[in-house]
């Protein structure tokens, strides 16, 4: 699972969703995780625009795409 927030990023929603989808059977990617927090100082992110501006937190995402297309 993928995820943005602050505090934990988004880890209490994508285990909460991760959970509801296997209990209805849905097929889920389970690795890699994302977790990114976007109210970190610095920033991730330009909070202007959205766009990531962190290399490693960007390897991290095209690795996860690269994985879901692999799934």
């Amino acid at each position: 699972a993928m995820g943005a927030g602050g505090g934990v990023g988004s880890v209490r929603a994508q285990n909460h969703f991760r959970d509801s989808a296997l209990y209805v059977n849905m097929h889920v990617l389970n690795h890699p995780h994302i977790l990114l927090r976007v109210f970190d100082q610095p920033s991730l992110f330009d909070m202007a625009t959205g766009d990531l501006r962190d290399a490693a937190s960007e390897e991290q995402v095209k690795k996860f795409v690269a994985a879901f297309l692999d799934w």
